[in-house]
């Protein structure tokens, strides 16, 4: 068969294979269309503006307070020494994870580290608290306690946005997982076209090594071979007669 018959017969090869790939693009394309066209995840503040102004009070209140008007003895100097860890946390490493929570503001995996340290300062706070209703005056008990409460306010709104999130993005999962499921059903089956070879192809014959046949196994009596066991007792027997 000449060049041309060959290059022929390649393209109808070709021809036959593209309404199948014709029949698997749309469903592709309806998939990307489906994605696209999910619930997106509904707005939400972020998680500074939720604890920001909490946390600016608790600074606020904490750098009001006067010792000196406080009770001495080691309630107010541990009550002191847990208002210093205070401002610092709130000061030094607030910030840092204010900024990874905003950047990402749907991420619950850097909500999660902002809620665990807001849950410790408010822990820390609360020991400060209760040494106040001890040793210290009534008027710096009450800006104590309100703080306090809002602090827990705040915490709380941000727990809760934490979880409108997570359900808000298991919604969008599950919906993108039911589209493909359909998508998948939906979409035709293909039949592998079985692959031609056109004339004049070139093939490849691999060589094929024949096994030796075993050499046969000797007779008795034959030459070459040595005698048995039967044929080797008459001539003793008679090299002893002749004795």
């Amino acid at each position: 068969m000449t060049m041309q018959a060959t290059i022929f017969t390649g393209l109808l090869l070709l021809g036959t294979s593209l309404p199948s790939y014709a029949q698997t693009a749309p469903a592709s394309n309806a998939v990307a269309q489906e994605a696209k066209a999910a619930p997106a995840t509904p707005p939400a503040p972020l998680p500074s503006s939720i604890l920001a102004p909490a946390l600016h009070e608790v600074t606020t209140t904490l750098n009001g307070l006067n010792f000196d008007r406080w009770h001495r003895g080691s309630i107010r100097e541990e009550a002191s020494s847990n208002v210093d860890s205070i401002l610092h946390d709130i000061n030094e490493r607030v910030p840092p994870l204010f900024k990874s929570a905003d950047d990402a503001p749907y991420s619950i995996s850097v909500d999660i580290p902002l809620s665990a340290h807001v849950n410790a300062l408010y822990e820390v706070l609360l020991r400060v608290v209760e040494a106040s209703r001890v040793v210290a005056p009534a008027e710096q008990i009450t800006a104590l306690q309100q703080c306090l409460e809002d602090l827990a306010k705040a915490r709380r709104t941000f727990e809760d946005r934490m979880q409108q999130t997570a359900t808000a993005q298991e919604k969008e999962l599950g919906s993108l997982r039911s589209s493909l499921r359909a998508q998948a059903a939906q979409q035709p089956q293909t039949v592998a076209v079985p692959m031609v070879l056109p004339c004049g192809a070139f093939v490849v014959h691999h060589s094929v090594r024949k096994k030796r046949a075993p050499a046969p196994a000797t007779k008795p009596g034959a030459p070459g071979s040595s005698p048995t066991a039967q044929q080797s007792k008459p001539a003793a027997s008679s090299q002893t007669q002749k004795k």
